[in-house]
């Protein structure tokens, strides 16, 4: 303004009649180039706007560098690039005003509805119950208390004092409450039983707050169904009282299993003691020895019932563990198997046992070892009749070592090879008492096979015979460096192992 009318220094634009001169034209070239700049700047920061506001920028910027650009090419104010340049300039300046207009003037009344249309959405949504109850009527209640109090609409449940929703005896404390937040101004929470329309309870925690409504004294009320928690805490202490049952019944099992091995184990002594007698007396009563035998037999059938048992139960409690040391399971399985050869031979069954590795050295609990081959030879006798064969035979690979037990028995119908393994799982029986046990045996294979990280499975066909398969996994005790040699006690006790996992095979 003082370069033009004061001091009148400001260089000349254009004249009537003349086009703009070289100053007016680059003047506007820069002042395209800085709408330009200012064009792009609003493209990049593009998501600190609303999509109207942005719209309204953009086009008026453009209008207003098309504008600048008109009047640098017009030759005087009156033709037809000097009018269209006013034009265009005076359409930027009217998308500028609506651009402010919307931010600084509407914008905020948007932002308030939007607020508030946000607000009621979150109160409605909310899944717990939210009311203001104020002159003893509810005023506002959310979806949540509606679907809570199992009403229809929310019109049945406005202008209805809280305490009709709970019990008839506590509908005057409740109120007592409600008075105690309005006068003291302090929350109260409290765990209460909703009464629903249906006339069904819902166990909830009652949070009663103070509250404002309409420039008066009021209460907030939010109410949170915790039946579901309350049922996980039944169920919980359930739970808790059957795993504490089933302790006492593990030890009672456990208990009872070293009560009746006490007394087996001195009329097993008795029986010992009683036939060195009979030895050294040359007596040759043949009913005597059959007595003896007998009672000797059975005596072996209840110590593998109850050995079984005590296994079992500290399986269940997790107190079995496995004494590992480096064996060369070849040997310990074929001393296994030898020392039942006489027994078979009795029995008119042929045994066989095979190899393809003659040293293997991995580490196992041999008497665990022993428990497991000693049962499966034990089953496939019970089911291999006179003539027949068993075939015990090690199989060597990289990372395991395969065990496969098989006979030319009965075999095992598929719809009962599911059940072979579980507990007190039998196929057969009533059909013959020579081929009854206590179901357990398997069970019992199965948890010693695992415990060594290894699998057994069964193929098996009907009146064809049976196939048992271990896996076991071939590992090395490090601390160990050379594996251990079984003595020759440790080998003839096969011999008194075999009569008791044999027990249940009756002559």
């Amino acid at each position: 303004m003082f370069s033009t009318f004061i001091w009148d220094i400001f260089p000349e634009c254009c004249a009537e009649g003349v086009r703009p001169t070289a100053f007016a034209v680059i003047s506007e070239y820069i002042i395209s180039i800085v709408l330009i700049i200012s064009l792009i700047v609003i493209l990049r920061k593009k998501k600190y706007f609303s999509d109207r506001i942005f719209y309204f920028f953009v086009v008026s910027i453009c209008f207003t560098i098309v504008s600048e650009l008109l009047i640098s090419f017009c030759i005087d104010m009156g033709d037809v690039f000097s009018v269209f340049a006013h034009y265009f300039k005076l359409v930027s300046f009217y998308f500028l005003y609506k651009a402010f207009i919307e931010f600084d003037l509407k914008a905020p009344h948007r932002n308030l509805q939007k607020s508030e249309k946000l607000y009621r959405i979150l109160f409605d949504t909310i899944p717990t119950g939210v009311i203001i109850h104020f002159n003893e009527k509810i005023q506002i209640a959310n979806n949540a208390f509606i679907h809570l109090a199992g009403e229809a609409s929310k019109e049945r449940v406005l202008k209805t004092p809280i305490w009709d929703y709970f019990d008839v005896e506590k509908r005057e404390s409740f109120r007592k409450v409600i008075e105690q937040v309005k006068t003291q101004n302090t929350d109260i929470v409290f765990e209460e039983k909703l009464m629903r329309n249906d006339g069904n309870f819902l166990d909830v925690v009652v949070n009663i707050t103070p509250y404002t409504y309409e420039s008066d004294p009021a209460v907030l009320i939010t109410i949170k169904d915790i039946t579901s928690t309350k049922q996980v805490e039944f169920f919980k202490c359930q739970i808790e009282e059957t795993t504490a049952y089933q302790k006492l019944q593990r030890d009672f099992f456990s208990n009872l299993s070293h009560e009746l091995k006490t007394p087996v184990n001195l009329i097993f002594s008795t029986v010992q003691l009683l036939e060195t007698h009979f030895k050294d007396a040359l007596l040759e009563n043949e009913k005597m020895k059959r007595y003896m035998r007998i009672l000797r037999q059975n005596c072996y059938r209840m110590l593998r019932l109850i050995n079984n048992l005590i296994d079992v139960t500290k399986m269940d409690s997790g107190y079995f563990k496995l004494n590992l040391k480096n064996y060369n399971i070849v040997n310990v399985i074929e001393d296994i198997v030898l020392s039942t050869a006489e027994y078979m031979d009795s029995k008119g069954i042929s045994l066989l046992f095979d190899t393809d590795v003659e040293e293997k050295i991995m580490s196992v609990d041999v008497n665990m070892i022993e428990r497991i081959i000693l049962n499966l030879l034990s089953n496939a006798i019970k089911f291999t009749d006179r003539g027949g064969e068993i075939t015990v035979k090690i199989e060597d690979g990289e990372d395991y070592i395969t065990i496969i037990v098989k006979d030319t028995g009965i075999g095992i119908p598929k719809e009962y090879q599911k059940i072979i393994f579980d507990r007190f799982g039998q196929v057969d029986k009533m059909k013959s008492r020579n081929r009854q046990g206590s179901g357990l045996g398997l069970s019992l294979v199965q948890s010693l096979v695992e415990m060594h990280g290894g699998s057994i499975t069964v193929r098996s066909e009907y009146k064809k015979g049976s196939e048992f398969i271990i896996k076991l996994p071939v590992k090395v005790l490090p601390e160990e460096e050379y594996p251990v040699i079984l003595k020759d006690e440790e080998v003839d006790k096969y011999v008194e192992m075999m009569h008791i996992e044999f027990s249940d095979i009756y002559c």
